[in-house]
């Protein structure tokens, strides 16, 4: 009885102690899974309103997301309706093209380079071609404010022979940039404090892919915008210059003005495209001749193999002939 009452005893202490263990690794696995959940927890319903995807990838609740999801849909639309009633100065990229003709090269070059500096503009490419007749192209950008001041000095230039304006409305683009990068801002800031209290090396290696990809992002919409904002601030203008020795003056022929015209230019065309196939028919000879060399080597060794071919058969039948006159014999 004694031995069997200590044998209980023992088993007692065993379970108890067992069971003492068991919590404790319980305890220390579940303080060790995620230190930073606790913080995390404080801060999770502003977590999951602002980042529902990162929501489901930290395990944070379904109807967290929903209403995330519904917040930032309102948030959406707010924005979209601010944008529509004007609210944001409209983003407008302004581009033109010019062509002049002009007596005075040089006068009409020194033009365009006096007036883009008094206009705070700067010449972003120039090239200059020819020397009896030359000509030259210019890619300027002039600021916004002043653009039209200068357009209505342009025609000094020389005699504009052909413009063209466009015009491209990217507000919403713009604007829709702006609110994504704020929204990654505030990701970015968010991530910074989480990756501040995590414990485990496995949540800060996943925290710092999570940031490192935010400031990719962030990086690359602020690129946009700044060319965005060089593109609306500047003006760009495509002027070319072309030197001459009389200013054509462009006047509307009549019917048959345009008929003349028209045979002139097709008579011409087909002159033109007979001198151009005697010249290489010309220029050619040189080639005609050593193919014609070629052909004629061709020839004679086709001549000669024929010629033996003939003789060999020749040969055969005498020596047929003779074959059938000696059996008849």
């Amino acid at each position: 009885m004694k031995k069997k009452s200590l044998s209980i005893v023992v088993l007692t202490m065993l379970l108890a102690f067992c069971l003492t263990s068991c919590g404790r690794a319980a305890s220390m696995a579940t303080d060790s899974s995620y230190n930073f959940s606790e913080s995390a927890a404080e801060d999770k319903g502003s977590w999951d309103m602002a980042y529902p995807e990162e929501a489901v990838e930290y395990g944070m609740s379904g109807s967290t997301m929903e209403s995330a999801e519904a917040e930032i849909g309102s948030d959406a639309a707010g924005t979209g309706a601010e944008v529509s009633t004007g609210d944001y100065s409209q983003k407008l990229i302004r581009t033109y093209n010019f062509s002049y003709e002009t007596l005075n090269f040089e006068d009409s070059i020194s033009f365009v380079n006096t007036k883009v500096a008094e206009y705070g503009g700067y010449i972003e490419s120039s090239e200059t071609y020819g020397s009896s007749r030359r000509s030259a192209c210019f890619t300027i950008r002039i600021p916004e404010k002043n653009a039209n001041a200068f357009l209505n000095e342009a025609g000094q230039i020389g005699e504009m022979i052909y413009k063209s304006e466009n015009t491209e409305d990217i507000t919403l683009e713009y604007y829709d940039i702006s609110a994504r990068l704020e929204t990654l801002h505030t990701q970015h800031d968010r991530l910074i404090e989480l990756l501040a209290s995590a414990a485990t090396l496995e949540d800060i290696v996943e925290l710092e892919r999570e940031l490192s990809d935010v400031e990719y992002e962030i990086n690359s919409y602020q690129s946009r915008l700044r060319v965005y904002d060089n593109l609306v601030n500047y003006v760009t203008m495509y002027i070319d210059i072309s030197e001459v020795t009389q200013i054509q003056v462009v006047e509307e022929d009549s019917f048959f003005t345009e008929i003349k015209k028209g045979f002139l230019r097709n008579t011409e065309d087909v002159v033109e495209g007979l001198l151009d196939m005697i010249v290489a028919i010309i220029s050619a000879i040189p080639y005609l001749i050593v193919l014609g060399i070629v052909v004629l080597i061709i020839l004679g060794i086709v001549r000669v193999i024929n010629k033996k071919s003939k003789k060999r058969n020749q040969q055969k039948q005498m020596i047929s002939e003779q074959n059938n006159i000696d059996k008849e014999k």
